[in-house]
Parts: C-alpha cells; structure tokens; sequence
C-alpha cells in the first residue's frame, strides 16, 4: 500500500522533472534563435557602384568578400569610377523570414510538449493526491479493533445463567460478521490503493521516452549553440540552409514526441480493462450484505437479538453480571461506531482522480472514473455503513437486555439499580 503511494510520488516527481527539462529546452532553443537572429543581423555586404563615364552607364553590385586592390585597379584602367560601401545585406530579410518560420515551429512545438508534460504531471498529482488521502483512510480503519467473538470484547461482567440462548447465539453471529467486514473493507482500501499505484505506473516507461527525446533536442540544440557565429564566419546561404534544418529537425522531434503520446494513449486504454477488477471489488463489498439488511447492500446490518427465554427464575447477582456484560459490549460498539467518525472525514476529504489526459484523442477517462466510483462506494456502502452497523448493534443489545430484565421477577430497589447500571 505504502509502496504504491510511494511509486506514484516517485512518478509523480519524474513528470515534475520533465516540465522542468521542457522549460529548459524552450529557453535554449529561444536564446539559439536569438542568436542566429544577432547574427543575421549583422551579416553585411560590399556595395560596388561603378560608373562608366564615356557610355553614362551605372552598375551596382553586392559582394561577400572586398574587391582587392588589383581587381578595382583593373577597373580603373578599363574607364570606370568605383565606389565600395559597407551595407545591410540585401538578403536580410528573407532570412528573417525563413527564421520566424523556423521561430514558430520551435515555438509550437515548446508549447505542444510543456503542456502536455504539464497536464500529465498534474494527471498524476491528482492521482498521488488521492492515494494520499486514502492511505490514511487505511490507517485508521486498520487501527479500529474488531473482536472476531464475542470472548475477546472486554467486560467485567458474565452471561452465565442468560435465559435466552437464542439470542446469545444470534450476538455472536453478528460478532464474526462484523468482523469479516471490516476486515474485507480493510483489504478492499489496500487494494485499490495498490491499483492506484500500478495504473500510474504504467507511465513510467513513457515518462522515460519523453525524457529521452527532450535529451536528444537538447544535444541538438546545443550543437548549434556551441558553433561560432561571428557574422563574417557565415554567408546569408548557409543562415538561411541551417534555419531550414533546424525547423525540419524540429518537427521531427515533435513527430516523435507525438508518437510516444499515442503510445501513453495506447498504454491508458489497455489500462482500462481493469475497471473489470473496479466492479469486482466493488461486488466484494455488495456481498458483505445479510438479509438483515432489509435490502441494502455493503457491510451489513446485526439481526435482531431474540428476547425467547426458557423457563426459570435468575438470581439478582446473576442479572447483575449480566447487565454488566451487556453495559460493556453496549459501550465497546457505541465507542466503535463513534471511531468511525475519523476514516469518513478523511475518505470525504481525500480529492477525487480528476479526468486524466483529456486534451489526448482517444484516451478513454473510464478508469480513472472506475477508481473515483470505488472510492465513493467504499466510503458510501462500507464505512458509513459499518457506523451505522456498530451503533445498531449497540442499540439491539441495549433494547436486549433491558427486555429481558423486564420480564424477570425483581423488585423495584433492584430493577432501578439494573437500569441506573445501563444508563450510567
């Protein structure tokens, strides 16, 4: 039980890990691009004017590199005046605009993948969340003590010489069926806590894909961070055929990515069929039911206590035993129905499994409802149940054995000593 709420910590800390990783890399991948941006920026070129005075003839050309010494020379002597300019290069803007196409792919796919790390860590919390709340439901109704027979409920009283075997035998009936319950209830907590842990884990190979591919296009992006980009290492052709790389990179990593979330998808459908054991524990509690129940299913209700004696007359001092035996079971299961009280506030407490991975197509929230449906069914049909179940069999053997004091032959002294005894 415990290990499975640890499991789904630890998993719930991977996811925490990997929206972190995914913040990371969109911060590298906007500070790469920012870079590529400066540099684009900066690219100059060489503007020559040549003017052919004889012909009135004007040529302007863009170069990468300076015409030397020998080349304008050339022109001189060939009848025309040159002029050099350092400009902007003429091919800035297009690419920028190769790069803010590249800019959006970054981005798009950032935001796909932050998301959807984002709404499976918060997927999982919920799950960790819930777990948490009924671990401690566990807890405490594994620390409620139920006696499996009515010799191990502590009373300084006795039943010998009752006059209504019937009825006592019925008592320890209801004994052995309320323990049986409690204990199938404890057991029903620990296995859906365990469920709980292993449909959350059946992330984990996922989740470790997912970190896998962030760590490829982290090593990618900083292969190009890591270059050197000094504008005049760069020409606008080689800017512009590694723009184009990066956004064809990109989506292939988005590509996989993608792929993956099928396969999470894939994964959480396959879970699915265990709602089949959802319905089956929740048929474990159904079955708790006896017909003392007038209907209701889940833990049940004691039967009524006979009040048939067989004939004789008992000693005070026996009834005095006797209505100290029934004071102290009377008190045992009053004080038992009262400690259910702590387990019902924090089942009620404990936050539901919300919708898992509803931005997902195809993923089907049927067990995560299945888990929140077993919950509530434990809570409604055992816990709350097994309150009024003890407080009702407090009440039977109260109604028990002033009943039976009434029909035996005692005087007035003696009878209001009894009844003060069970009203103490």
């Amino acid at each position: 039980m415990n290990d499975a709420y640890n499991a789904a910590k630890a998993i719930e800390q991977t996811c925490n890990d990997l929206v972190d990783s995914y913040g990371t890399l969109a911060e590298i991948g906007a500070n790469m691009l920012s870079t590529i941006k400066s540099t684009i920026g900066q690219l100059k070129q060489y503007k020559y004017t040549m003017y052919y005075g004889r012909s009135n003839y004007e040529s302007v050309e863009y170069r990468d590199d300076r015409y030397a010494w020998w080349e304008r020379a050339l022109i001189y002597m060939g009848g025309a005046s040159i002029t050099e300019e350092v400009v902007d290069h003429p091919r800035r803007q297009e690419a920028l605009n190769h790069l803010a196409q590249t800019q959006g792919i970054v981005d798009g796919a950032d935001e796909k993948f932050e998301f959807d790390a984002g709404h499976m860590r918060d997927s999982v919390k919920s799950i960790a969340s819930h777990m948490g709340g009924w671990v401690s439901v566990s807890g405490q109704v594994s620390s409620l003590v139920f006696a499996s027979r009515t010799s191990q409920i502590p009373t300084s009283g006795d039943a010998d010489g009752w006059r209504s075997p019937t009825a006592m035998s019925t008592y320890e009936d209801n004994v052995g069926i309320q323990h049986e319950a409690h204990e199938t209830t404890a057991q029903q907590i620990e296995t859906m806590l365990t469920r709980d842990g292993e449909f959350v884990e059946t992330l984990g190979d996922h989740l470790t894909a997912f970190a896998e591919l962030q760590g490829d296009q982290n090593e990618y992006y900083a292969g190009i961070v890591g270059m050197d980009w000094l504008p005049d290492k760069w020409s606008i052709e080689s800017v512009i055929q590694l723009v184009g790389q990066i956004g064809t990179k990109v989506t292939e990593f988005q590509g996989l990515q993608v792929d993956e979330i099928k396969a999470v998808v894939s994964t959480l459908n396959a879970a699915v069929s265990a709602i089949l054991q959802t319905e089956q524990q929740k048929n474990v509690i159904n079955r708790l039911s006896q017909p003392s129940g007038q209907g209701e299913v889940g833990w049940p209700d004691p039967a009524p206590l006979s009040g048939k004696k067989s004939e004789g007359l008992s000693s005070f001092n026996d009834l005095k035993f006797q209505t100290q035996y029934f004071k102290d079971h009377i008190t045992h299961w009053s004080d038992l129905s009262d400690d259910f009280a702590t387990p019902i506030g924090s089942a009620a407490s404990a936050p539901a499994i919300e919708t898992m991975f509803h931005q997902f197509p195809g993923f089907q929230a049927t067990t995560a409802s299945g888990l929140n449906s077993l919950a509530d069914h434990i809570e409604d049909k055992a816990l709350k149940r097994g309150q009024n179940a003890t407080s009702a069999m407090a009440e039977k053997l109260d109604l028990t054995i002033r009943n039976y004091l009434e029909g035996e032959n005692i005087n007035t002294q003696q009878a209001a000593e009894l009844q003060k005894m069970l009203d103490e």
